[in-house]
């Protein structure tokens, strides 16, 4: 994995960091908070190469079925959901 860019920015609590990572996913160091992804209209399909595939051929993570039930949900305003808190694999949760 090679990091492409880094932004912090100073909140109340601490200094935050926004990454930018290029390279396979498996290989991502440590564990971060949240992982975003594109789609487009609502289709999460499985084609090999793709990084919905990769998250469920590598950390048994289906894009689709965390979509039904997500945390936060703002599609109508943002076009965008956060997942709840995932048990298992290197994200905590999925955008």
């Amino acid at each position: 994995m090679d990091k492409l860019n880094e932004v912090e920015i100073e909140t109340a609590q601490a200094i935050k960091s926004f990454e930018l990572w290029h390279g396979d996913i498996a290989e991502i160091p440590g564990e971060l908070d949240l992982l975003v992804i594109s789609s487009v209209n609502e289709e999460y399909w499985q084609f090999p190469g793709t990084l919905i595939t990769a998250l469920m051929d590598r950390f048994a993570i289906s894009v689709e079925e965390l979509a039904k039930t997500p945390d936060f949900d703002l599609r109508k305003v943002l076009n965008c959901w956060i997942s709840k808190p995932m048990p298992h694999g290197p994200f905590r949760r999925l955008m």
